[in-house]
């Protein structure tokens, strides 16, 4: 387990769902579910940012995404009607 300044950080586990989802979008959507997951088990944005090396307004925007969207706001860089 990798830790902080101390802190044990653990992750979701998401062995299972590797083999099943090898794709691009698979893989970001994963990332950015690590990142909503991290920053709310440090309680702690920024850390949590810096950790997983995103600015803090995309992190604002994946959390709305997937607050919007729910787990498909993740696959996608933007979920908007296409013209």
């Amino acid at each position: 387990m990798p830790l902080l300044g101390g802190l044990r950080i653990v992750l979701p586990n998401i062995q299972a769902t590797r083999s099943k989802d090898t794709t691009t979008k698979g893989k970001m959507a994963r990332r950015k579910l690590s990142l909503l997951t991290l920053a709310k088990e440090l309680e702690n944005v920024g850390r949590a940012c810096r950790v997983m090396g995103c600015s803090r307004p995309q992190f604002y925007e994946i959390r709305r995404n997937f607050q919007t969207y729910g787990a498909e706001g993740l696959s996608e860089a933007s979920p908007t009607p296409k013209s």
